[in-house]
């Protein structure tokens, strides 16, 4: 339900609440607005507390991009570096959401369209882990990303951007995990 956005969705929701009291609804569309857009899906992230000291986890730097005198604007990059990946900053589920792009140096930027978030690549041993949550129920879903990559890789591109789409969904061999909160 989470990849369903928009006016008509609410009204639709709605609709289904009001004819169906005893339903639950887990999560509002007002409740999940945040997660549409990367920026504050990721504020969400570095507001976490973490409990034990030998846990660590990091946001790698990042930098919202909303056009394209921004996006030569070598002050603006001040402090991020390259490899880079480019975003979209509507996280809705939508295919246009999905579209990505690694971008090596300062050529590959022209092929961009913003508005677009940039962060830095952090080589991650080709896996991401998804997790959801509901209530105490906990669930982990291990998907494979893009490779890492290396020094060598990182010279040797020629035209600055690699462009794809959707690398989590290729995934085979997803391993999941449940778990009860804590």
């Amino acid at each position: 339900m989470h990849k369903l956005y928009g006016n008509d969705w609410k009204r639709q929701l709605e609709e289904f609440r009001v004819k169906n009291p005893n339903a639950v609804i887990i999560d509002s569309p007002e409740a999940i607005e945040r997660l549409h857009n990367r920026i504050s899906m990721l504020q969400v992230v570095s507001e976490l507390k973490i409990e034990h000291e030998s846990d660590t986890f990091g946001i790698p730097k990042q930098i919202v991009i909303y056009d394209k005198e921004t996006l030569f604007d070598r002050q603006a990059w001040e402090g991020l570096k390259f490899l880079v990946i480019a975003n979209p900053l509507v996280a809705d589920g939508s295919a246009k959401s999905h579209k990505m792009a690694l971008v090596f140096n300062h050529d590959g930027l022209g092929n961009l369209k913003p508005p677009i978030v940039l962060q830095e690549f952090v080589n991650h041993g080709g896996v991401i882990f998804k997790v959801y949550v509901v209530g105490e129920h906990v669930k982990c879903v291990k998907c494979k990303s893009l490779p890492d990559v290396s020094e060598e890789e990182k010279l040797g591109s020629l035209d600055g951007l690699l462009s794809f789409s959707q690398i989590s969904n290729l995934a085979n061999n997803e391993r999941t995990v449940d778990n009860t909160a804590r």
